[in-house]
């Protein structure tokens, strides 16, 4: 879910992520948003952060009194997700407490504008063993005049 302690804006945000689910670097997500209007914007982004700590402590040194039982401090995962599309291209923020999904299929294709690309090619794996696609207009713009 979108955090509700830090900042969400158009282009990036905060996502917790619960302890039974895994999140890595580079994976995709999205979120959506509807507007007051009845339109729903959907933001895609990719994960380039994650963090780990011991929620409750105040100091370094409370890991060591929470090894030991004295301190109940429990585990907390976030992670940052850098937007990488809008659509529509409404720029608002998601709204805390949103759930975040793994953008898979037609909407990982869209989260990474593969669905834009005239002219793609396989360029490698990701990290999560899916086709990542190069744009060949991008690479030799003779590709754009044929």
């Amino acid at each position: 879910m979108v955090l509700g302690t830090a900042d969400a804006q158009p282009l990036d945000f905060w996502v917790a992520v619960p302890a039974q689910e895994i999140v890595q670097l580079d994976d995709v997500v999205m979120v959506r948003r509807e507007l007051s209007s009845g339109v729903i914007v959907t933001l895609y982004g990719l994960v380039d952060m994650l963090v780990a700590r011991h929620e409750g402590a105040k100091l370094e040194s409370d890991v060591f009194l929470a090894s030991d039982g004295v301190l109940p401090l429990s585990h907390a995962v976030k992670a940052h997700v850098v937007v990488t599309r809008v659509e529509p291209e409404i720029f608002v923020p998601p709204l805390p407490g949103a759930t975040v999904f793994h953008a898979d299929g037609a909407d990982r294709e869209q989260a990474l504008f593969f669905d834009a690309m005239e002219k793609r090619f396989p360029l490698g794996l990701s990290r999560d063993g899916e086709i990542v696609h190069g744009n060949l207009e991008f690479l030799d713009a003779r590709a754009a005049l044929t």
